[in-house]
């Protein structure tokens, strides 16, 4: 049942963009912004704790759904997981403002490429026809800068959108799986900067208070995510360039392992999913893609990939390597499903 949920919910997808998807996000981020607020107590383990509570709330609601579901029809639960799965897993929560940008530099237009990613990295309302079809830029900028950026954010929202909360459907029952994992990167997203909920103009947030939930979020979501991010790669290698991609993977995880034991502090710093996802593609796609920052970490611990600079080109191999990295997932829980259906 799982698989063939899964299926409806793409192709609803790919057809129609409902408001409901919006609405229930929306929903998530004000219940954080207010449990952020209501739960500054004072104390040093307030982040962990208003972490914990959301993320127990949602589990005890999708299994409590879930169970109700199982018990009274089949088919009730064949549409409360269709249901799930489109609000918390979709390729239009990306696809737009990047195929923007392919179009943009396919019509000799890198300005608009330009004016479409910053609104996109910004998170302006991409939804608006008129932010994508339109737009000028004064400001100076390297279309190979704008390639790579494009291709990095795609890859990450690939991740957060698709193939964490598909990875975590897989992994985990029922609908449990998408829902925490979404819940937890609403947490993080919204717990990382203390003004980004709307209409907090007027609301004091403590620099502690920012830090202890920031913290407590970032941590939350690396537990969550360790296994789906390292499946993800595992993906990307397979569909990709296999040996290019071990050798980038293993060389960020090193350099990152060597600056652990000499500065701690600093290897904190360092996204470790995001470093694995943009070394293990920077490997399948032949491409340099971690920003300038990151790869003079690599560099300073010994490691150095001498990939090409990303161009519009880039931009089309990239798509090619998600999409084939979706076929791949899909297929493999199309075939567990199979098997499961077999050995009954």
């Amino acid at each position: 049942m799982g698989f063939l949920a899964l299926i409806v919910a793409l192709l609803i997808d790919q057809g129609r963009n409902l408001a409901v998807r919006h609405l229930v996000i929306e929903q998530l981020e004000s219940a954080a912004d207010s449990l952020r607020r209501l739960s500054d107590m004072g104390g040093r383990f307030d982040g962990w704790g208003a972490w914990a509570l959301m993320l127990l709330l949602a589990s005890a609601l999708a299994l409590a759904l879930d169970w109700f579901a199982a018990r009274t029809h089949v088919l009730l639960q064949f549409a409360l997981h269709v249901v799930v799965l489109y609000l918390f897993i979709g390729f239009r929560q990306f696809s737009a403002p990047f195929s923007a940008i392919q179009r943009a530099f396919s019509e000799g237009d890198p300005a608009r490429a330009f004016v479409i990613l910053q609104a996109w990295l910004r998170g302006r309302d991409l939804d608006d026809a008129a932010v994508l079809a339109s737009g000028s830029s004064t400001e100076a900028f390297d279309a190979s800068a704008v390639c790579r950026q494009a291709i990095d954010h795609a890859l990450m929202a690939s991740h957060r959108h698709v193939f964490g909360p598909l990875l975590a459907y897989v992994l985990l029952p029922g609908i449990l799986g998408p829902v925490i994992y979404r819940v937890a990167e609403v947490l993080l997203n919204r717990w990382h900067h203390p003004g980004a909920e709307t209409g907090s103009d007027n609301v004091a947030v403590s620099i502690e208070d920012s830090d202890r939930h920031r913290l407590a979020a970032q941590q939350g979501f690396a537990w969550i995510d360790f296994v789906p991010v390292r499946l993800n790669a595992a993906g990307l290698t397979v569909v990709g360039n296999f040996e290019d991609a071990v050798f980038c993977w293993r060389g960020a995880v090193a350099s990152r392992a060597s600056l652990a034991l000499r500065q701690a502090e600093s290897a904190a710093l360092i996204d470790e999913s995001r470093a694995i996802l943009l070394a293990t593609a920077s490997g399948a796609l032949n491409l340099r893609l971690a920003d300038p920052a990151l790869e003079g970490h690599w560099v300073s611990e010994g490691f150095e990939w001498q990939g090409a600079l990303p161009d519009p080109g880039g931009l089309r191999s990239a798509v090619g390597l998600v999409w084939r990295n979706a076929v791949l997932w899909v297929s493999l829980f199309a075939i567990l499903t199979m098997a499961g259906w077999l050995g009954r």
